[in-house]
């Protein structure tokens, strides 16, 4: 093409370098892509034609994935909510709170990127493709910080020396737990000492069963009692889960445990009026009432598990009993997801469908599929409100309300369009729920079953034993297949894989889909007229069938693999791949495999730190040679030490020895002695002291030095002059550990990487925690601005209040 066309058309997007023109004969990518480069000048030397053949391969496959694209452009809008969600995790990934520059950017980005879209979309659907997948992205972030703004309620702030105090509320939500004690949820509270204004929207409190009142507690009630109050804790490793942060989109602003028996107050206030008119009051009671319905007819861990099963409350299940079905890989039958709705739902439909059908009068006039569509969708939604509405139960009720939606107009219902609009709504509802695993395993499962069921071809035989074959033969694929789509997600997030939960799914889910899910529904149906236990009692044998495949796989040899955590960039990689995978259907599918592995293979390589430290300074814990972590002599268990054990890929954490450790005929990596230890890799020395009095030595020879829990820093009107340390010794204090919520160092040949939770976690809402010296008595109160933790480590001569060598001032006391 040596000119440019002529026409109105010519004027569009032309080109004044290679003449083109992108028309609508030059459909989507393929057109825009049709040019080649060439050098300014006419050499030919040995770098133009290098640079050439470079930029005709990269054009070449850059052609190669239009066509391909262009070929796909029925799947274009498979990719809405992955565009939206990238949106979203944007957003969750910023470091601070976007402000009103950030914003407007976002809102000009997508103003600008629907407005492309409308523009090209006749001339050039493959630019306005990219520009619509731009806009979305942008509106998922703008999306996301109004959801943010929209829940947003003030945090309790966080006292040195917390000690009870009194508190009131309306009682929205209980749970009971293993132990007898209940978990309450108090909306509207009232804390004393504590002004209106800064009083948190709502409270999570544990009453220990020992602490029970003789008057059962009703949702609705408004009660008062002692107990001893914290904000939400912040994360125990860098990547681990953030409770915090999901607290906070809760609007629960503290949490705590009651310390006296608490009282209902006769007056409820309109705080409680209101919550007792409200739905989910009602909806409280009502699942309350199935609780004690359940646990009156059957007893012991098989009325928890059974339901577990029913409305999804797993805390009254015994740890034993639960931990089974988890190794076994059998946890996601005890929360309330697309199983049990399909399961639900299929008993609906095939009911209602053939007990209309015995009327032929209505039968011949009646499309009765349609009826029952109608009839399931409504069941469905009536079980999720029951189920307490978690994320995948929306998530399946979405799909499945869409595949009955589908029947109504007579198209097909199993479509993975059909899962994208239903991920695109949970998502525009709750977007901080991305980030949770539920949401992640049940979408993929649910986008890899519907990829394979696309891509196979179906073949039907007759009989009853082809039709026996067919459901085994389904059952282990789908299995399979779920398994594989969700078990790096699983290990992602609990660090744990279930070596035989192929096995023990093919028995525990048709035993759920055949006895347990049909006794429940006919149980329930069967409440209001006495008979309940004609389904339930049916029903715990197959909960006790379900258990005892569970204790029985738990028992083989290597059940439960513990694997280390994955790089945060890994994970993403693999989840690309994932979708790369499914979401398309020509050849070009397959390369989402290779990244897959790639991913993965990253993700896992990524060690854990050298060094971690607890908020506390207590409790310390280090690699060694064999990559191994083991951990100071002290407290070695709780949920802090676990959670660094289980993201090791470890069991449990070893204690060093008392002289620490090191490979034979090797230095030692780890020296201790009365005064502290030394750890040494990768060329650097850290000193973990115990006593001051080691100080002016470690000093010397140490990169960085660790002061010990018990240092007392002492106030200088100058920042002292360490003589005798290394110049580019870093000292860390225990203050700025405890501002930092505890931190992480890994060890380098270039240096020393210092991060902390509370930079990795950034300055956002959930972030932001006030801190007293105490907690005011008698006296209304407003919060001080919070402290900056986000300083970075300093070398000791930039300390205002820093350790200084014993011989220029004993500054440092222990």
């Amino acid at each position: 093409m040596t000119g440019a066309p002529q026409g109105p058309e010519s004027a569009f997007l032309a080109d004044p370098v290679t003449s083109q023109v992108c028309t609508p004969q030059m459909r989507g990518f393929p057109g825009l892509l049709e040019w080649r480069w060439r050098p300014a000048t006419h050499a030919r030397g040995l770098v133009h034609a290098a640079v050439q053949a470079v930029v005709d391969l990269l054009l070449s496959l850059a052609r190669a994935a239009a066509r391909q694209a262009e070929a796909e452009r029925d799947r274009w809008v498979l990719w809405t909510p992955v565009a939206y969600g990238c949106g979203i995790a944007t957003y969750f990934a910023w470091q601070h709170e976007p402000g009103a520059i950030d914003l407007s950017c976002a809102a000009a980005i997508a103003v600008a990127g629907f407005g492309g879209m409308l523009c090209l979309r006749a001339r050039c659907p493959g630019i306005a493709a990219l520009g619509a997948a731009v806009g979305i992205m942008a509106a998922g972030f703008l999306a996301s910080a109004l959801r943010t703004a929209a829940v947003a309620a003030p945090i309790l702030p966080a006292v040195e020396r917390a000690r009870p105090v009194g508190f009131s509320g309306a009682l929205i939500g209980q749970e009971r737990l293993p132990d007898g004690g209940l978990r309450l949820l108090l909306a509207c509270p009232q804390i004393d000492g504590l002004d209106p204004a800064a009083t948190p929207a709502r409270l999570r409190l544990v009453l220990p069963g020992k602490l029970a009142p003789a008057e059962r507690l009703r949702p609705g009630d408004r009660i008062a009692g002692l107990a001893r109050l914290a904000p939400p804790p912040p994360p125990v490793a860098i990547g681990s889960y953030d409770a915090a942060r999901a607290l906070f989109y809760q609007q629960v602003g503290a949490i705590g445990q009651v310390t006296r028996i608490p009282r209902a107050l006769p007056d409820p206030g309109p705080c409680a009026d209101s919550a007792m008119r409200s739905t989910s009051l009602v909806l409280e009671r009502a699942r309350a009432g199935v609780a004690d319905l359940v646990l009156r007819t059957l007893d012991g861990e098989t009325g928890s598990v059974a339901l577990a099963f029913i409305i999804g409350d797993q805390r009254q299940i015994p740890e034993p009993a639960l931990q089974a079905m988890r190794d076994a890989g059998l946890a996601h039958l005890l929360s309330i997801s697309g199983l049990h709705l399909v399961l639900v739902g299929g008993l609906f439909l095939v009911s209602i469908r053939r007990g209309l059908a015995l009327w032929p009068a209505l039968a011949l006039r009646v499309p009765l599929h349609k009826v029952a569509a109608a009839a399931a969708a409504c069941g469905t939604f009536g079980y999720m409100l029951l189920a307490d509405s978690p994320i995948p139960t929306q998530r399946a009720f979405g799909a499945f309300a869409l595949m009955m939606l589908a029947v109504l107009c007579d198209r097909h219902p199993v479509s993975l369009r059909l899962v994208a609009w239903s991920a695109f709504a949970v998502l525009l509802a709750q977007p901080e729920s991305i980030l949770g695993a539920s949401f992640q395993m049940s979408f993929a499962a649910v986008v890899a079953l519907i990829a394979a069921h696309e891509a196979q071809q179906r073949r039907r035989s007759e009989g009853i034993p082809a039709a026996f074959g067919r459901y085994v033969a389904a059952l282990l694929l789908t299995s399979m297949i779920a398994g594989l789509a969700t078990g790096p997600i699983g290990a992602y997030h609990f660090n744990r894989v279930a070596s035989y939960g192929l096995i023990a799914n093919m028995v525990a889910v048709p035993v759920t889909g055949l006895l347990v899910m049909p006794g429940a529904l006919l149980g329930l149906a069967l409440w209001p007229l006495g008979l309940e236990h004609l389904g339930l009692i049916p029903m715990g044998w197959g909960v006790d069938l379900v258990l005892g495949v569970g204790r029985a796989v738990t028992d083989l040899p290597g059940a439960v693999a513990i694997v280390r955590s994955f790089a945060l960039s890994g994970f993403i990689a693999a989840t690309g791949g994932f979708l790369w995978l499914c979401l398309w259907r020509t050849a070009w599918r397959w390369w989402g495999v290779p990244v897959i592995a790639c991913g993965l293979a990253f993700g896992y390589g990524h060690p854990p730190p050298d060094l971690q430290i607890a908020a506390d300074s207590r409790l310390i814990a280090v690699r060694d040679h064999d990559g191994d972590v083991v951990a100071s002599r002290g407290a070695r268990t709780g949920m802090l030490a676990a959670t660094w054990a289980r993201r090791a890929g470890q069991g449990s954490l070893t204690t060093w020895p008392r002289d620490g450790f090191g490979m034979p005929g090797d230095a030692p990596r780890l020296r201790c002695d009365v005064d502290g230890c030394l750890y040494t890799a990768a060329g650097q020395t850290v000193s973990l002291l115990r006593r001051m009095r080691g100080f002016a030595e470690d000093c010397r020879h140490a990169d960085a030095v660790l002061l010990p829990a018990t240092a007392r820093l002492r106030r200088s009107t100058r920042a002292p002059s360490l003589t005798g340390c290394k110049p580019a010794t870093t000292l860390i204090t225990p203050a700025e550990i405890r501002a930092g919520e505890g931190i992480a160092i890994r060890l380098r040949p270039s240096g020393i990487d210092v991060q902390t939770i509370r930079s990795w976690r950034g300055d956002r809402p959930w972030t932001r925690t006030t801190r007293l010296p105490r907690w005011p008595a008698g006296t209304r109160t407003q919060p001080v601005a919070p402290p900056n933790d986000r300083r970075p480590m300093s070398p000791p001569g930039d300390h205002a209040e820093a350790a200084t060598n014993p011989r220029s001032g004993p500054l440092l006391t222990d």
